[in-house]
């Protein structure tokens, strides 16, 4: 067990308003533990009337920042203000990263590291969000090992499931004394003039909501994004690409993987803009054996096992925090599959599969919650861990016998069900953004009426390995999505506004 806890504070008084309560457990339970601050806060507009400058501005809220760490039990060495902290609302990635591994490495990264949850960037102050992107994205790279992640009590995290630990007697007498830190006992009250309405909720509910994961080290990781492409597409690609270049954590890599039979001339049919990405390093093109939609995932899980792989399609504008997202999806369910969109399988009333087209397609029911029900979208985003998956289902002859080649999703479907790997909705997903013009040639006019026959192929390959009947107990099991969908038809979330009740219907009255 980690003795030495790491707290990583934005702001002046973001360690009480936030984290105060785990503060003091911690403390209470003996642990070694430190305050970090992350930016000066110089640029907050509070007591503007006095005429402060920034420096002044920063010197009173450090004082302010200190008092309330010592009323929460940290000892005075353990209270870390850097001179080359961040700047306020200046905060990049790398930066927060920096300052979180300079950190780090004093404890050989054997601590548990805590700061927010990077969930809300609309909402969330932008110093919020990139120290918490900056955490995030050192853990999936394998450079901490535990680490927890509060909410902010003021902004809804509906579908993040957050722990909540509340202080006891004595710890809340603890709190308060923080509090007054922030106003009272304070010179100019910045943190208590700045926010009093956090504080005011802090009192009412003195308590720290959080996520957290604790993983075995298992030495670093890269975060590699992977898609596939064909000539087809050669004047819309780039677009998509740009998307990704751009998200809020980058991908150690970008992989185009490319079918050498479509390219006899190899990048001398690039685009402009695609060559100019693969000279400057922005993408790395791999050249590979035709495998139709699958290309995009075979190669990628077998070149880089021990990472992380997230598969996207060529044709979609990939919003900027889909990594975030999916990072923060896979932090909480790392024994799933996370996807940005998916599927949701549908019985028929004999015991069978009703018509792909009669599933909930791009369903919103089952959000940030693990089911082998749902059917992952992978080129919309999804996040996989490609050493926790048989390797056996992806050979490529077995796909080809069982007519499966242009049905990648379907098929890793299978695949995760034979791994023993559930699927879970990432909260926060918008829908669909697809490159304009890019439809012109697509799998999808083709696969919308020939996923039944593949899905019965599927289905009659699993059955074949694991006993008739096994791939739909394998999908439905003992708990079961309609069920549950069944319970609450009539509550108020499904209530006439909510645009998924006409389906309800339509789906509940049929048969």
């Amino acid at each position: 067990m980690n003795k030495t806890v790491l707290y990583f504070s934005p702001h002046q008084d973001d360690e009480l308003l936030i984290m105060g309560a785990d503060i003091v457990r911690s403390v209470s339970t003996g642990m070694d533990v430190h305050v970090i601050l992350c930016t000066d806060g110089s640029k907050c507009r509070i007591r503007d009337d006095l005429d402060l400058s920034p420096e002044q501005k920063t010197k009173y809220r450090d004082e302010e920042f200190k008092n309330s760490c010592r009323a929460l039990g940290v000892s005075e060495d353990n209270i870390h203000i850097d001179e080359d902290r961040m700047t306020d609302k200046e905060a990049d990635l790398e930066d927060g990263c920096n300052l979180i591994e300079k950190h780090i490495k004093k404890f050989d990264g054997r601590c548990v590291v805590c700061t927010l949850i990077p969930a809300r960037a609309e909402k969330q102050h932008p110093d919020h969000y990139i120290i918490g992107c900056a955490a995030l994205s050192l853990f999936a790279k394998g450079r901490i090992s535990t680490m927890r992640l509060f909410g902010e009590p003021w902004i809804s995290f509906p579908c993040h499931k957050l722990e909540r630990y509340e202080a006891d007697e004595s710890q809340k007498k603890m709190i308060r004394e923080a509090v007054m830190a922030y106003s009272g006992k304070s010179e100019l009250g910045i943190g208590h003039y700045s926010c009093p309405g956090h504080f005011e909720l802090l009192l009412n509910d003195m308590a720290s909501y959080f996520i957290e994961n604790k993983k075995d080290p298992e030495g670093e990781r890269k975060i590699i994004l992977s898609l596939a492409s064909f000539p087809g597409r050669k004047d819309h690609i780039s677009y998509s690409i740009k998307t990704l270049t751009g998200q809020k954590i980058p991908a150690d890599k970008i992989v185009l993987y490319l079918a050498k039979e479509q390219y006899p001339e190899r990048d001398g049919s690039f685009s402009n803009d695609l060559r100019e990405m693969t000279d400057s390093g922005q993408v790395d093109v791999r050249w590979t054996e035709d495998a139709g939609p699958h290309k995009k995932y075979l190669c990628a899980f077998r070149e880089f096992e021990d990472d992380l792989v997230i598969t996207v399609d060529d044709d979609i504008l990939h919003d900027e925090s889909m990594t975030v997202k999916l990072l923060l999806s896979w932090f909480k369910h790392p024994g799933a599959v996370s996807a940005m969109r998916t599927h949701l399988i549908i019985p028929d009333r004999k015991g069978g599969f009703r018509p792909y087209n009669e599933w909930f397609i791009q369903q919103k029911i089952l959000i940030d919650r693990e089911s082998d029900e749902l059917l992952s979208t992978n080129g919309a985003g999804t996040i996989f861990e490609p050493k926790k998956l048989k390797k056996d289902i992806f050979d490529i002859g077995l796909m080809k016998t069982t007519c499966v080649m242009t049905a990648d999703d379907l098929w890793i479907k299978a695949a995760l069900l034979y791994s023993g790997m559930p699927v879970v909705q990432v909260p926060g997903y918008k829908g669909l953004k697809l490159v304009p013009g890019s439809q012109d040639v697509t799998l999808w006019s083709w696969n919308k009426s020939s996923n039944d026959d593949t899905w019965r192929r599927v289905e009659d390959w699993y059955d074949g390995e694991n006993g008739e009947g096994s791939f739909k107990k394998a999908i439905f099991g003992p708990w079961s999505a309609i069920g549950f969908i069944r319970d609450i038809r009539y509550r108020k979330k499904y209530s006439r506004e909510n645009t998924d009740r006409p389906i309800l219907d339509r789906y509940f009255n049929k048969d």
